[in-house]
């Protein structure tokens, strides 16, 4: 078992260390506001500004395209004024950063960690797919069974709505199998996607694969505000030993931070995290699919859809024989809070 090393007093963290069981740890206030600090000022998947898809063609060269997006922008730019004049308490800021830095370790694991297959594309949904939408972020999947790379089919699937609050994550869930029953104009969707799939145009100019409307599946993931700490104290870790690594260059203490970040590396692609993502993606994928299956007329192209997804999810299961057992997020309120919303559905 890996024990965390105590890197910085200045941070505070108490460790309680059990060689027979799975470590737990408690994070102090302060301590996680600094990891959080850290994890989202060294990010690079910042939430994209919606003046960035007026350069998307699509908009550019469509005069109805242009008039929606000048609407919508506007509509965003209101909400996002009226949360500010709102304001907010000390505490609801405080987890508001700890779920923002989490969201993105999440986005990191699954694009650089393997936790949704080898050929993944992560990213943040802009301010108005992330307030009318209800889509924090999404995640293309490439497919990788066809011969001819150039015409793979794009998996295109999961948008994420990330939630650390037990009452929040009934009414996503609940909310998601509502949009799920509807007609297809009313279905769960990103009305700015840019795909990370470049390909050139009539011209030879490099442009995104699609961008513009996408049905997506929507997968609520919920973590309790502990464990979210726990995950971005982690990642918080192996980010500072990156940037020592980086620092030192070589030497003793090169080689004494390469194996740290190697030994922290391995704790993730570990982590019951990854577990606890697929069991709660692969639980709403199921109720989807009950959903779809007791439509009539049968909608086959969101099934089709959802059963990609599932083939998705079912590729990786078989990679988590090394990702350890812990009763602790097994638990974890929200994730078992998930479970039970997916098996009400009838």
């Amino acid at each position: 078992m890996l024990i965390y090393q105590h890197i910085n007093n200045f941070f505070m963290i108490r460790h309680i260390e059990n060689f027979d069981k799975p470590k737990s740890i408690e994070i102090g206030r302060s301590a996680a506001l600094q990891h959080a600090d850290f994890i989202i000022s060294r990010s690079e998947r910042l939430k994209p500004s919606m003046d960035s898809f007026l350069h998307i063609a699509s908009v550019q060269n469509d005069a109805q395209a242009k008039k929606k997006f000048k609407a919508d922008a506007e509509k965003a730019a209101e909400k996002k004024a009226e949360f500010a004049k709102r304001g907010s308490s000390a505490e609801d800021i405080e987890t508001k950063k700890i779920s923002e830095a989490t969201e993105l370790v999440m986005l990191e694991m699954m694009e650089k960690f393997g936790s949704l297959g080898d050929d993944v594309h992560a990213s943040k949904t802009n301010d108005y797919d992330d307030f009318f939408n209800h889509i924090d972020a999404y995640a293309e999947v490439f497919n990788e069974t066809e011969e001819d790379e150039e015409e793979a089919p794009l998996v295109i699937g999961f948008g994420f709505d990330f939630t650390t609050g037990s009452h929040d994550a009934t009414r996503k869930i609940q909310d998601n199998i509502k949009r799920i029953r509807m007609n297809r104009q009313e279905r769960p969707h990103l009305d700015y996607f840019v795909s990370s799939k470049i390909e050139l145009d009539e011209h030879g100019n490099e442009v995104p694969f699609h961008a513009g409307y996408m049905e997506i599946v929507p997968i609520v993931i919920g973590l309790e505000n502990r464990h979210a700490k726990e995950l971005n104290y982690l990642y918080f870790m192996l980010l500072r030993a990156s940037e020592d690594k980086k620092r030192l260059k070589t030497g003793p203490e090169y080689e004494a931070k390469s194996k740290e970040y190697l030994r922290l590396r391995e704790e993730i692609l570990s982590h019951p995290i990854r577990r606890s993502l697929i069991e709660q993606i692969a639980w709403q994928i199921g109720v989807y699919r009950k959903i779809l299956d007791q439509k009539n007329p049968l909608d086959n192209e969101y099934l089709q859809k959802i059963d990609q997804l599932d083939d998705v999810v079912a590729s990786i299961i078989p990679n988590l024989d090394d990702v350890k057992d812990d009763d602790d997020w097994s638990n974890d309120i929200l994730h078992k809070r998930i479970r039970e919303e997916c098996r009400a559905v009838s």
